[in-house]
Formats: structure tokens, C-alpha cells, sequence
């Protein structure tokens, strides 16, 4: 943001600012845009991870009571399970040994990172995808929805972790996520746009046209 701001002041200097301003708005756009979608992704991956968590479970054991399968298949009776349900209600039922190891549903014994999940990043992407004056405000700067999207990252993972460890607390992370490694998955992420932007091979491509 600072960068921008820098940006913006020199573009004051010139001339004919108008479209050097064009641009900086439309990064400024830009990041407001990637922040929205990255909040929308970070939660659609957790609620992807749930519902495959429990598909998982329930295809590995056939012989589970009805009441079980319907469960870990996001239903409730025929009614449709929220995520936080799910959350909760699959890790009790996987885990196997009587014990509710997280409680969503109630606020009062909601604990981190599932407040966070549940308060900020979940009411975001709703009012982000159906806005509405009683849902949170979606007419933000660009460093304001930079910080959550960041946030959401955080705690979107750490959600997972945890949720992963209350299903199989005997087991590692699991590897086909990358061990649910927040580094890692950024790092993953940053050396694919950079190779996005690297016209190096079509440069060869060219030379040898």
C-alpha cells in the first residue's frame, strides 16, 4: 500500500497525470478484486476439505449406521448441514471415541481459529456474495481487504489443521495437502506467478521461428 501511495504522488508531479491515475485505480481495483476472491478461496478449500473428510470416512466404512452416513454426507434428516456443522459432527463421528473434540455451534464454547472462521472470513464471503446493509461492509480500501484476505489465509489453514488432528489425532498432516504447510502453499503460489510472468521460453520460442 505504501507502494501505491508513492505511486500516486508522483503521478501528481507529471504533466498529464489522468493516465498514470487510470492505472494505479485500476490496481487498486485489482487488489480489492484478488482479495474478495481469495477470502471466497480460502473458504470454499475448508469447506472442500471437510466435505471430502467426511466423504472419505464414510466410503471406508460401509458398515456405519445410517444416521453416520447420512451425517458425513452433509445431511441431517434431509436438511443440510452448514460447514460448522459439519466441522463439528464429522470429527466426533471419525474420531470414533465418544468425544466432541470441537464445539462450533455454540458461541460461547467456540473457540480459535473457528471464531475467526465463523465471525470474520465466513461473514465476508457472504456479504461479498450476497451484500446486504445488515452484512459486513464490502466498500473497503485496498490495504483493508489485503489484511483479511491475509488473515483469512491464516486462519482458513489453521482451521483445517485442527479439524484434520480432532478427526485423526494419532496421524501427521495429511501429504497429499502438502501437510497442510501454509509456507509451503505460498511458496507453491509465488513461484507460479512468477513463472506466469516469465517470457523467458517464449522468447526461444521466437528466436527459433
Amino acid at each position: 500500500m505504501d507502494t501505491l501511495q508513492m505511486l500516486a504522488e508522483k503521478a501528481k508531479e507529471l504533466t498529464d497525470p489522468s493516465p498514470a491515475m487510470r492505472q494505479l485505480n485500476a490496481m487498486k481495483q485489482s487488489i480489492c478484486r484478488n482479495s474478495r476472491l481469495a477470502i471466497f478461496s480460502f473458504y470454499a478449500f475448508v469447506e472442500c476439505f471437510v466435505n471430502s473428510v467426511g466423504e472419505d470416512f464414510a466410503c471406508r466404512n460401509p458398515g456405519l449406521p445410517a444416521r453416520d452416513q447420512e451425517l458425513l454426507r452433509g445431511s441431517n434428516k434431509g436438511s443440510h448441514l452448514s460447514t460448522k456443522q459439519k466441522i463439528q459432527k464429522f470429527a466426533e463421528i471419525v474420531r470414533g471415541d465418544g468425544s466432541r473434540p470441537l464445539i462450533l455451534t455454540d458461541p460461547k464454547q467456540r473457540k480459535e481459529p473457528f471464531t475467526s472462521f465463523v465471525q470474520h472470513v465466513k461473514e465476508l464471503r457472504d456479504a461479498a456474495a450476497h451484500y446486504a446493509k445488515t452484512k459486513a461492509t464490502i466498500w473497503l480500501s485496498p490495504g483493508d481487504w489485503l489484511a483479511p484476505a491475509n488473515q483469512a489465509c491464516d486462519t482458513c489453514m489453521e482451521v483445517a489443521r485442527q479439524f484434520w488432528h480432532a478427526c485423526y489425532p494419532e496421524r501427521g498432516m495429511p501429504d497429499y495437502l502438502g501437510w497442510l504447510e501454509t509456507e509451503r502453499h505460498v511458496k507453491i503460489a509465488e513461484d507460479r506467478l512468477a513463472a506466469e510472468h516469465d517470457d523467458t521460453w517464449l522468447q526461444c520460442v521466437n528466436a527459433q521461428t
